[in-house]
């Protein structure tokens, strides 16, 4: 009598491993849009976080601050002039709150948006 035989058929089939690969593209190429604008905006937090670590500042120092912190960070999707400094109870607020923009394919992108607040605590006044 003949003992039933075991399937010996292993692994992943031709359209299995085609999907498989057709989706880890699909997740490199996104991943390579949308990674660029972190890294950019982890330059913009760094910079904003050196100057909350900062001494006591005033505005202008701030901007100058911005605008170089930003041109060693590489950042270009947000300008200095777009970061909001405000006063309240003397403490200087510098917050950055943009949209940064990936093209994907044709007429199809990405919109991601990023924010980022400091508090200057020993920001004196102008």
């Amino acid at each position: 009598m003949r003992q039933p035989r075991e399937s010996t058929v292993r692994g992943v089939s031709l359209l299995s491993a085609l999907f498989l690969l057709f989706g880890l593209g699909f997740a490199v190429v996104i991943g390579g849009r949308l990674v660029p604008l972190y890294l950019e905006f982890k330059g913009v937090s760094q910079t904003l976080e050196g100057i909350a670590q900062g001494d006591s500042q005033d505005e202008a120092t701030v901007r100058s601050l911005l605008v170089r912190g930003f041109d060693t960070a590489g950042v270009t999707t947000i300008k200095p002039s777009d970061v909001d400094i405000t006063r309240a109870d003397g403490e200087l607020t510098v917050s950055a709150d943009y949209d940064a923009v990936a093209p994907f394919i044709g007429n199809v992108g990405f919109v991601v948006h990023f924010h980022k607040t400091v508090t200057v605590a020993g920001a004196k006044q102008s």
